[in-house]
Order: structure tokens, then C-alpha cells, then sequence
């Protein structure tokens, strides 16, 4: 094999490694990320309680409109939101407000149920 086909092998396997990367680390790097906005928007309305609890709308959490999502990078927020729910770490009221769970957020944490 000549200089130009160890070239073009390693063109290849560098654009297999990004390729890769781009596949599976980078959307879990960005749903952590979005994890951690999600927590600290709840932070930041104070709704830790029932008492206190809001709606996504009020948190700023609505998913974007089809043509918002069309014309703006992938928003991974509302996927955030609904693990976060599935975890019990985001609790439902009664009238569909939801608010924080911090101690069910530790106990999340400490068996490692979420990438944070």
C-alpha cells in the first residue's frame, strides 16, 4: 500500500471515528446537558412542591411547533423532561403541574439511573 492509500485508510477511519461520535456520544453528552437545564429551570421557578408546582408552559418547557423544531438545532429538553418524569424525579399533580423532587432526585443519583 503507497502513501496515498495509508492516506485515504486513515481519511476513512477518521471520518468512521466521527461518524461514531456523533451517533452515540454527542446526543447523550446533549440530553445531559438538557437533564441539568430541566433541573435548574425547577430551581430557578422555586417549584420544589405540591404547594408550588407549574406548568410547562410557566416553566418555559413547552416543546417547540413543528416549524420551530424545522428551523432551530434538535431541542432536547422535552425528552429530558419526560425521563426525568418517568424517574419520579419531576412529580404530576392533580390539574398536570409538575415540580422538583430533590429527594427523589438523590435517590436517582446515587443508584446512577440518569446520566448526570
Amino acid at each position: 500500500m503507497g502513501t496515498n492509500g495509508l492516506t485515504s485508510l486513515l481519511f476513512v477511519l477518521i471520518l468512521l471515528a466521527v461518524f461514531g461520535m456523533s451517533l452515540f456520544i454527542l446526543p447523550r453528552f446533549m440530553l445531559k446537558r438538557a437533564m441539568s437545564q430541566v433541573l435548574r429551570v425547577f430551581r430557578v421557578h422555586r417549584s420544589l412542591s405540591k404547594e408550588s408546582a407549574k406548568t410547562v408552559e410557566e416553566l418555559g418547557l413547552k416543546p417547540h411547533s413543528f416549524m420551530e423544531r424545522f428551523m432551530k438545532s434538535r431541542d432536547y429538553k422535552p425528552y429530558a423532561l419526560q425521563i426525568l418524569t418517568r424517574q419520579g424525579v419531576l412529580c404530576q399533580t392533580e390539574d398536570g403541574k409538575l415540580y422538583l423532587s430533590e429527594e427523589k432526585l438523590n435517590e436517582v443519583l446515587e443508584q446512577k439511573k440518569l446520566p448526570l
